[in-house]
């Protein structure tokens, strides 16, 4: 039979079932349009990938995930206000279906974020600027309580806005441009500073055959990058890869082989 359906988004998603009760002896064809600027289609399990929620009414700089509980959360972070404003939002989402804010801090210009777990306790590092002549950078450390509430448990200086996280034997750190710090127990300090004398333009940290690695992209045209392997609980040995180019996103891939791709943009 033919049977038409007309379902009006209104801001929502709209999800299309299908079931047939004749056994997988005959065919069923589905067929449906989307008005122009007003709807996104998507079908099937892997070709085709649809809008299914927007932020247009809040510019984000950036999103990270947090480790645990019971539902999905995640935090978003403003983009840097306009004019006469110098402080943005950083806001706590939990999916239910779409992503619901459930709580928010003020934080001025944040730019990158990334969660954690210590303990059975999740944390979010998140990194921004400060009033004039403090450092470049800050790192904060937030802890996110049972409640879902935010509060503030540590600010570092930084070098940098970028903020990477990894663990090794138990013990929990994070990154930041050249510097490294690690978990004392009750707050980060630092543990270890990278010594090139170029500029760091990024740090992905990787595990590979269940050892730590560290991708280092340097502000120079040849090879841009280095991989550090960590060996005697430090990042050393820094092995050049043939990149030519600066450097302006790393990402890693692990395959099914267990083997792991660098994806390397250069300008």
């Amino acid at each position: 039979t033919n049977t038409e359906v007309v379902a009006d988004e209104g801001g929502r998603a709209v999800f299309l079932t299908v079931s047939r009760s004749n056994g997988l002896e005959s065919a069923v064809s589905v067929e449906w349009e989307t008005q122009s600027d007003t709807a996104t289609a998507s079908e099937g399990h892997l070709p085709v990938m649809g809008v299914y929620q927007s932020f247009d009414d809040h510019p984000t700089s950036s999103w990270c995930s947090l480790p645990g509980g019971p539902s999905f959360l995640a935090m978003r972070l403003d983009r840097r206000p306009g004019v006469g404003s110098s402080y943005s939002l950083a806001t706590l989402y939990r999916w239910q279906g779409v992503f619901v804010p459930v709580e928010s801090v003020r934080i001025q210009d944040p730019g990158s974020c990334v969660g954690f777990a210590v303990n059975g306790s999740t944390y979010i590092a998140i990194t921004h600027s400060g009033p004039p002549f403090s450092p470049a950078a800050n790192l904060s450390i937030f802890k996110l309580q049972m409640d879902l509430n935010i509060t503030l448990e540590q600010t570092l200086g930084v070098e940098a806005l970028d903020v990477k996280h990894f663990s090794s034997e138990g013990r929990e750190y994070l990154i930041a441009s050249s510097q490294i710090f690690v978990w004392t127990g009750s707050s980060f300090t630092l543990f270890q500073t990278l010594d090139f004398e170029e500029s760091v333009l990024s740090v992905t940290p990787f595990t590979r055959s269940a050892v730590p690695h560290l991708l280092v992209c340097i502000e120079r045209q040849t090879a841009a990058c280095l991989l550090l392997p960590w060996t005697n609980g430090r990042f050393q040995d820094p092995q050049p890869l043939q990149i030519t180019g600066r450097a302006i996103q790393v990402e890693t891939i692990n395959t099914r082989a267990e083997d792991t791709l660098l994806m390397v943009v250069t300008e």
